[in-house]
């Protein structure tokens, strides 16, 4: 994997959640607004690359600030996250 960014340090459930998401999950959620890849590892790491920097930014920041958030307040952060870039 080249480019994009390693978000480390989080917790093994949060990953999990990642992993078995369905289309109203995190990820999809992300995902109506910006395209990106990113690979959830076992290991408390997640690569993400949304091939612009500004944008990979912000799926990083998702997903290393959403853990532990419900999921209105996930879809809050991102839509106040996409509004003010």
């Amino acid at each position: 994997m080249k480019g994009g960014l390693l978000v480390d340090g989080l917790s093994m459930a949060w990953c999990r959640r990642l992993m078995r998401e369905d289309k109203d999950g995190v990820l999809a959620e992300i995902g109506k607004y910006i395209g990106f890849q990113c690979a959830v590892g076992m290991n408390g790491r997640v690569w993400v690359d949304a091939g612009d920097f500004l944008d990979t930014i912000i799926v990083a920041r998702v997903i290393r600030e959403g853990e532990g958030k419900s999921e209105d307040e996930i879809r809050k952060f991102i839509r106040g996250l996409i509004i003010k870039s």
